[in-house]
């Protein structure tokens, strides 16, 4: 896979990351337990983050090992197939916690090069 393609996702991945930050930042935990198009949108992103995860290159994500990959479409692969069962409490941390490190990672490597 292209140097290219690894950008694209990247930045598929940065976009959805910081929308969900902006729906965390909108209401907080209880506009995100009170309105269930917040925490549905945030859902929806985090299935971005994550099925763009899926289609770097394993040698991209060897290359920058420190980020979670696994974890990223594991959150994914979870949502999808778990969905009658979702843990909201799992969905929230993750959008508040893990989101930001994650953008955080995403940016420097896209600035990276």
């Amino acid at each position: 896979m292209s140097k290219h393609n690894n950008q694209v996702y990247l930045k598929h991945m940065l976009d959805a990351a910081n929308k969900v930050t902006l729906l965390v930042n909108r209401g907080g935990k209880q506009l995100f337990e009170d309105d269930f198009a917040i925490a549905d949108a945030i859902v929806r992103e985090l299935l971005v983050v994550g099925e763009a995860a899926k289609h770097l290159a394993p040698e991209f994500t060897q290359k920058f090992s420190h980020v979670p990959w696994k974890d990223v479409v594991g959150m994914r692969d979870w949502l999808v197939h778990g969905y009658s069962e979702i843990d909201w409490e799992r969905v929230w941390n993750t959008a508040q916690k893990d989101i930001p490190v994650l953008s955080t990672s995403l940016e420097s490597i896209l600035n990276s090069g």
